[in-house]
């Protein structure tokens, strides 16, 4: 009995190291803290050829709004930075030029230029959200001979994009005065136990099947 027991014990425990090794977050709460902002224009300046030898610089605008996620294992605080969070993304709501920037983004090429910035919250609201805050993040790329940046803010003051393709785009806008709105959810994480119940059911699956193997192998005459 003790035999077998000790067999089986070394059955579950490898199991429970792969599945926590290939899964880290089943160890661990997801924090997702989301925020949307309100409505403003971003006005786009393009250099277009008119004829033959004219250019002109043409501008439209276009209605966009910045929308943030921070993914976090734990709850934010006044000492959380863009270097302790899981990761952080700034997007703007566009029809027509929706665009958005990921920290850490992949690794760093000469397609896939270095994303930087950073993430200060100053206070919180009674319901745990941020209610003084400054995020930023922005790319700067260089290819095909031309420089391509984009910059991305977000505080309880103002929302606001800038950045340019060289040298036939330029592109701005500003949101001030009234804030958006911040709102926190939890991945859904299944409990402990229910991991603890799958481990053993993989373990008990593993003992058996290895009892059965060692029966076939050598069957009892």
């Amino acid at each position: 009995m003790k035999k077998a027991f000790s067999k089986f014990i070394k059955t579950i425990l490898p199991l429970g190291f792969i599945l926590l090794t290939m899964f880290p977050s089943l160890a661990k709460a997801n924090y997702i803290y989301s925020y949307t902002g309100n409505p403003f224009l971003e006005t786009y300046h393009v250099m277009t050829q008119i004829d033959d030898v004219q250019w002109e610089m043409v501008g439209y605008t276009d209605e966009i709004s910045l929308g943030i996620e921070i993914q976090t294992v734990g709850l934010l605080t006044t000492s959380s930075s863009i270097d302790n969070i899981t990761s952080l993304k700034i997007f703007t709501t566009s029809l027509t030029n929706p665009t958005e920037l990921i920290y850490p983004g992949p690794t760093p090429d000469e397609f896939n230029p270095q994303v930087g910035g950073y993430l200060n919250i100053g206070s919180f609201s009674a319901d745990g959200l941020p209610s003084t805050w400054n995020i930023n993040l922005n790319r700067f790329a260089f290819y095909g001979g031309r420089g391509h940046f984009i910059d991305m803010s977000s505080s309880n003051l103002s929302d606001s994009i800038n950045g340019y393709d060289e040298p036939f785009v330029t592109f701005e806008g500003e949101h001030r005065g009234q804030p958006g709105s911040w709102k926190v959810s939890v991945s859904p994480v299944p409990e402990p136990e229910t991991y603890g119940m799958l481990i053993l059911g993989l373990g008990v699956v593993g003992f058996v099947t290895r009892r059965r193997n060692q029966v076939i192998k050598n069957p009892i005459r």
